[in-house]
């Protein structure tokens, strides 16, 4: 992992080590840099691997690696950046922040040491998987993917070369990894599901601590969103959202939790409506379970998503959710019983959470549904046990299911 900051992967990943504790496995954690909120949340039979600051050239800026004399590692990420510019510009192909981790982890690789140690499993839980590739010693390699790969724009030379020497690829949803397939169909077997897992006893402890910062006034909606500050979360179009509720006449108060680059972008739209009364940036929360609880409604006004970690938990927590319908959406919840999808424009989606807010029948139908539910997902981890006994046994683990749910189907059609 890149670090354990505030983020909806790395809280996913304390979930799923949760689950693996006493299922007889030794786990180490190797961050790029050894830092984050989240740390301290890591089981205690996790063994956290020491810091190699080498692997700080990811990050650190190109001035700073010239400053302190590691001309290695700038000349690389000068040459990484030069690369990604001409793919974008002169080859005229569709770039993103993928495409610039592509480029910088395949330029650091010849300067990056090796991670200690031999295993039976290991996995790039985040970011591109070119360290998994070349400088980790393990019988089986899965590379993570998070999110809905057809919005990456990756280069898909250097995805090839990453993929072809991996054994899975990990999606957090049926979606992705059908989405996943559909880019890549050579690697299709390689290509499997492992949800998401929660850590419910860690979330609804913390939910209970106060939530500084949110108030509800007397006859108030309390609405929350929770998420990196970037294009994805489609943060900006909040303030004209409540600008059109208001004028409906719902008494509204709209919280928005997180960090990222677009803060400035998100503050500036929050201006330009003059919605500073009733749209709140609530800023980095390492807790955010309490914001949650405190909520009357969770919403995630994305416009891609893979499987939001913040959505599982807010429903965890017996929230009404509403989302809206980006292409996993329905991988995400069960529209209509444990949340809503609403459409993806601004029109459509004012409506419809306009409606969620004034149907409060609806809203106790959803806490219901989500309460009965168990959103934590660990038997999850146990397909991570059966990675490690090989591509084989997995395949055989999946004709079985396969063959069950075909005699399931034959059954309920008789």
């Amino acid at each position: 992992m890149p670090s354990l900051e505030i983020g909806g992967a790395e809280r996913s990943l304390i979930g799923l080590l949760e689950a693996l504790e006493n299922k007889s496995v030794q786990v180490s954690v190797f961050l790029y840099r050894r830092e984050g909120e989240f740390i301290k949340d890591l089981p205690q039979y996790v063994r956290l691997l020491p810091e190699i600051p080498a692997y700080h050239a990811y990050t650190e800026p190109i001035l700073s690696l010239v400053k302190h004399g590691r001309l290695r590692f700038a000349a690389a990420r000068l040459l990484a950046k030069l690369a990604f510019f001409l793919y974008g510009t002169f080859m005229r192909k569709p770039t993103g922040t993928w495409t610039h981790l592509q480029y910088i982890s395949a330029f650091l690789q010849p300067f990056l040491p090796n991670i200690p140690g031999e295993y039976d499993l290991a996995a790039q839980y985040l970011g591109v998987a070119d360290t998994l590739v070349h400088k980790v010693n393990a019988k089986y390699k899965v590379a993570w993917n998070h999110t809905d790969y057809a919005t990456q724009h990756p280069n898909p030379k250097l995805d090839r070369r990453v993929y072809t020497n991996v054994d899975y690829v990990v999606s957090v949803s049926e979606s992705c990894t059908e989405a996943f397939r559909r880019m890549y169909p050579a690697f299709s077997q390689k290509a499997v599901t492992v949800e998401n897992c929660l850590a419910r006893e860690l979330i609804e402890r913390k939910s209970l601590l106060p939530a500084a910062g949110m108030y509800r006034e007397a006859g108030e909606t309390v609405l929350l969103s929770v998420g990196r500050f970037c294009e994805a979360k489609n943060f900006e179009a909040i303030p004209k959202i409540c600008t059109v509720l208001l004028k409906r006449g719902l008494s509204v108060k709209w919280y928005i939790l997180g960090y990222g680059d677009r803060e400035t972008q998100i503050r500036e739209a929050i201006q330009a409506v003059h919605m500073e009364d009733f749209v709140v940036l609530l800023g980095k929360k390492e807790n955010p379970y309490p914001y949650i609880r405190m909520c009357d409604i969770y919403v995630q006004p994305s416009v891609y998503e893979g499987k939001c970690v913040a959505v599982r938990e807010a429903q965890l927590l017996g929230k009404p959710v509403i989302i809206t319908d980006f292409s996993t959406a329905h991988s995400q919840l069960q529209d209509g019983t444990d949340g809503m999808i609403a459409p993806l424009d601004f029109d459509g989606f004012t409506d419809a959470l306009a409606a969620l807010i004034q149907d409060n029948e609806k809203q106790e139908a959803l806490k219901a549904a989500c309460r009965s539910t168990d959103f934590t997902q660990y038997k999850e981890a146990e397909k991570i046990l059966r990675f490690a006994e090989g591509r084989e046994s997995y395949a055989e683990d999946q004709r079985h299911c396969a063959d069950l749910q075909r005699r399931k189907i034959s059954r309920a059609v008789r």
